[in-house]
């Protein structure tokens, strides 16, 4: 074994200098070790984002695929695909009004269903008597 292979080997890692007490307000002191990790992750995500780009632009719009049979687009609406599922509200509150009509809905709907249920175990009792 040669020494220079040795050498880093063997080397040690050196300590680093902590963040001077009147620069303590603007956080910890990033190390170089941070720095490289932190350009390495950087570098590989913009590696990625320019991959994706090219991928846009090499494209070919007139390829079909199944999947867009189901999908709401121009052709079926008019309207630009927005990537939302029809119906989807996002993340707005819905307002007082619009919550009692859906609760006076559910119950008008429990209550239906109720009753359903009550007249078929009705007729069912008629059948048994006999």
């Amino acid at each position: 074994m040669d020494k220079a292979s040795k050498s880093v080997r063997d080397g040690r890692t050196y300590k680093e200098r902590s963040q001077p007490e009147e620069r303590k307000r603007w956080g910890l002191l990033e190390k170089h070790k941070d720095y490289s990790a932190r350009a390495r992750d950087f570098n590989k995500k913009k590696a990625k984002l320019k991959a994706l780009k090219q991928k846009v632009l090499e494209k070919n719009p007139d390829e079909f695929y199944f999947g867009m049979v189901n999908k709401k687009g121009p052709v079926k609406t008019g309207k630009k695909y927005t990537g939302t599922v029809n119906g989807d509200r996002g993340n707005q509150v819905l307002d007082q009004d619009a919550v009692r009509l859906f609760k006076t809905q559910d119950l008008g709907y429990v209550r239906t269903m109720r009753n359903k249920a009550l007249k078929e175990v009705e007729e069912l009792e008629k059948r048994t008597e006999y």
